[in-house]
């Protein structure tokens, strides 16, 4: 909303402007051990 209010309205000012977190991965991998959240699921012929 701020970068709208501003007058930006471009996609790629969106990451700049998210609070973001580093989660390492020992503390990810404890609810995803495999990693799959990390999978690249375009379809749904992609999944499992």
């Amino acid at each position: 909303r701020r970068l709208i209010a501003s007058g930006t309205r471009r996609l790629a000012a969106l990451p700049a402007a998210l609070a973001s977190v580093s989660v390492a991965s020992a503390v990810w991998r404890l609810d995803d051990p495999t990693g799959l959240t990390l999978g690249d699921i375009d379809t749904p012929d992609d999944l499992p």
